[in-house]
């Protein structure tokens, strides 16, 4: 699979030998960033993998120690982002971040309406 430059299939850093079966992809970014990557439909549960040391949910602010597995509740707006914990690495908040957007997004006009009272 191709992550690109930046990112590295954490089963090509830890042995596979000690990584636990989980249905989902992890990628790390650097030492510090690790983002469960989910390429199939109607996914709302994705299991990854945390290595040793401990990890903050960027989105729950819950830190888990690892390693170990966890299970993610993922609506379509999650990606399963986990930070170390010391790192320095700030993502913001991105449940803010996402409900700002939806507002965003719900004051925007109406395209298909305004695309009927015009002679477009």
């Amino acid at each position: 699979m191709l992550v690109g430059r930046l990112g590295k299939r954490i089963e090509s850093i830890i042995p596979k030998t000690r990584l636990p079966p989980v249905d989902g992809i992890s990628t790390l970014y650097g030492p510090d960033i690790l983002v469960g990557i989910i390429w199939k439909n109607d996914i709302r549960e994705f299991d990854m993998y945390l290595p040793e040391g401990q990890w903050t949910d960027v989105w729950s602010d819950e830190t888990v120690e690892g390693p170990t597995e966890v299970a993610i509740e993922t609506p379509l707006h999650k990606i399963p982002i986990f930070v170390r914990s010391g790192s320095g690495v700030d993502l913001g908040n991105l449940n803010q971040l996402f409900h700002e957007s939806v507002d965003i997004d719900s004051s925007k006009p109406d395209l298909e309406s305004l695309l009927e009272n015009e002679s477009f």
